[in-house]
Order: structure tokens, then C-alpha cells, then sequence
């Protein structure tokens, strides 16, 4: 995993994100509780 991704996934943990499941491809969806969306990210 490329140091930038650890980052991300920090971030969004650290921002009251939660992993949802993995996305097609190298995506992964995380829900947030601030827009009460799914999103995908890589």
C-alpha cells in the first residue's frame, strides 16, 4: 500500500469516516457521517 493511501485512510478514521467494503477495482467505500453518504475512494 503507498504511504499516501495510509494517510487517507487515517484521515477519513480520524474525520468519523467508516470502512464500508471494497469497491471494484483499487477502490475502496466509506461512509460519512457528516454528508450520511457512501463514497468510493482510492
Amino acid at each position: 500500500m503507498a504511504e499516501y493511501e495510509k494517510k487517507v485512510r487515517e484521515e477519513l478514521k480520524n474525520n468519523g469516516c467508516r470502512f464500508v467494503r471494497r469497491g471494484k477495482g483499487d477502490h475502496d467505500i466509506w461512509y460519512s457521517p457528516i454528508t450520511h453518504a457512501a463514497r468510493g475512494y482510492r
